[in-house]
């Protein structure tokens, strides 16, 4: 097959991206390995000469745009010109290698533009829905958005749900946005993690003196909760434990000051994002990933934290709870701040419990998210869609 995959922001040039990009770019990585031709198009942050490259990394022809050095190129009347080449670039390169399939996620620029590619080019459209952020878009702009969403989804050929529970909880918000449409064509996986990295986590030690957490993603102003750690936190004073956030945001300043007010500087950390690599390297000082939100489509955080040693404790919400089981392959707490804090405590004063856990997770991520495995899944339902 000849695949092109397209993502807004670009997870091979080491800069901030989400758990979205990161699997399209193994998706394409894998079904490379299998003899598939795979394009990948994506935007990068910062600025270079040409503000255009084109390189294969990893098998995958990887073509990257970005901001020019020169300011006069990226005024708005020259930023539409070039829009347009860029438009006009993308038919032609899937016209010429005879791409058969698209894959993307539901961004609703790209989505727009590759129902309009459909009228002219003869290619499938895979569309992978990963959270609930479509509903957070309706809200702030408006129940015309919806129906262009509605619009634009009876265009797609296939779609992909990260798990099952994402889209029982994606169609409970259907009904509550009434939103007018029926996942006829669907299939439910993701391409999990690749398990031929060689990341080593420190060893366990059981009753650890201080108990180092971290949570590693973005300071939103919407699903995730950093803000319940912090007052988890406050009301631990009394032990050796120590918070860790990590990511960029809209809501990091406003954590920051809660912190100051709370007066807890010495238990929390805050840190930027870095490139994955050197993220796995400084996460071997930690002895637990917490992850608080308010629901969380499949994070791959989570899940390569399980394949990799590291133990997770995260809030006791859907999908989470679909495949995370408390003392068994993971923690789950209750989405409270009282919660938090006695299940962190709990933890703390029970560090024995970790070693069976990491085992388990470990096992159920090999069986259930090895991307070598799971790729045939996806060359499956790809193969079907264009049949």
């Amino acid at each position: 097959m000849n695949i092109l995959i397209e993502t807004i922001h670009s997870p091979y040039s080491g800069g901030r991206v989400g758990g979205a990009e990161t699997s399209l770019r193994l998706i394409a990585e894998k079904m490379t390995e299998n003899g598939h031709t795979v394009f990948f198009i994506t935007k990068q942050q910062s600025k270079t000469l040409f503000g255009y490259s084109r390189k294969k990394i990893d098998g995958v022809e990887v073509i990257t745009y970005s901001k020019f050095k020169f300011g006069i190129l990226n005024r708005v009347r020259v930023k539409r010109i070039l829009a347009s080449l860029k438009t006009k670039h993308h038919k032609f390169l899937i016209k010429k290698n005879k791409v058969e399939i698209v894959h993307t996620y539901y961004n609703f620029s790209l989505l727009r533009k590759y129902v309009c590619f459909k009228k002219e080019l003869d290619f499938k459209l895979i569309v992978r829905i990963a959270g609930l952020k479509l509903f957070e878009e309706i809200e702030k702009e408006g129940f015309r958005k919806k129906d262009q969403y509605v619009e634009l989804f009876n265009k797609v050929d296939q779609f992909n749900f990260i798990s099952k529970g994402l889209f029982d909880l994606f169609h409970l918000k259907m009904k509550e946005y009434d939103f007018d449409f029926r996942f006829n064509n669907y299939f439910i996986k993701d391409i999990g993690v690749n398990l031929n990295k060689e990341i080593h986590l420190k060893d366990i030690i059981i009753s650890k003196k201080r108990l180092d957490i971290v949570m590693v993603a973005r300071f939103s102003d919407y699903q995730k909760r950093q803000d319940i750690l912090v007052d988890a936190i406050a009301k631990l004073k009394n032990h050796n434990i120590h918070l860790t956030l990590i990511g960029e945001g809209p809501n990091k300043r406003i954590l920051k000051k809660q912190v100051e007010f709370l007066e807890i500087q010495e238990f929390i950390s805050f840190k930027p994002f870095v490139k994955k690599e050197i993220l796995w390297d400084n996460l071997k000082h930690y002895d637990l990933l917490v992850h608080a939100c308010e629901y969380e489509g499949l994070s791959k955080m989570i899940i390569e934290s399980m394949a990799y040693g590291l133990p997770v404790l995260v809030s006791d919400v859907s999908p989470l709870n679909t495949y995370i089981k408390d003392e068994q392959n993971g923690f789950l707490v209750a989405n409270d701040i009282s919660a938090w804090a006695q299940k962190i405590e709990k933890l703390y004063l029970n560090q024995s419990l970790f070693p069976n856990v990491i085992k388990n997770a470990n096992h159920f991520i090999v069986k259930n998210y090895n991307a070598d495995e799971n790729v045939f899944i996806y060359e499956n339902y790809f193969q079907t869609t264009l049949n």
